[in-house]
């Protein structure tokens, strides 16, 4: 009777540990597309800053060789700068977002991994017992 008792908690704690182990690989998995998300934003933002950069520039040299006015023409590229700027700065919102929740995504998986230790320390217990059951229960001769 003992040993069916052994043997229904390790099978309880091993799907347990099964249990921790799949849920540990689904965080995983989405830190991984959160971390894509993230890299994929930032590359965006960063070249649509860096052409509308190039072409602010771009625009305000033509404007001075056309001769306007130098201050009108720093006047219209400070204007265009302070666009890309604030699109820049909702893009890092959108991706703060992200961040916490990898952040999230982070501390979930270390308190898998507090329970998963736990879990198999149990096991590996429970497997000593069982052991020790049996040896103490064989006949000596």
């Amino acid at each position: 009777m003992g040993y069916a008792i052994f043997t229904l908690r390790k099978l309880t704690l091993t799907s347990r540990v099964n249990q921790c182990n799949a849920q540990a690989m689904r965080n995983s998995e989405k830190a991984m597309a959160i971390t894509q998300q993230i890299y994929a934003k930032q590359t965006a933002r960063n070249q649509a800053a860096n052409a509308a950069t190039t072409q602010a520039y771009a625009n305000y040299q033509a404007s001075v060789d056309a001769g306007v006015e130098f201050s009108a023409a720093r006047i219209s590229l400070d204007e265009e700068l302070a666009k890309i700027d604030a699109q820049a700065s909702l893009t890092d919102a959108e991706i703060q977002k992200l961040s916490l929740a990898q952040t999230a995504l982070d501390m979930e998986r270390q308190t898998l991994e507090t329970q998963l230790t736990s879990y198999q320390s149990e096991l590996d217990n429970v497997k000593k017992a069982e052991e020790s059951a049996i040896k103490n229960s064989t006949p000596k001769f």
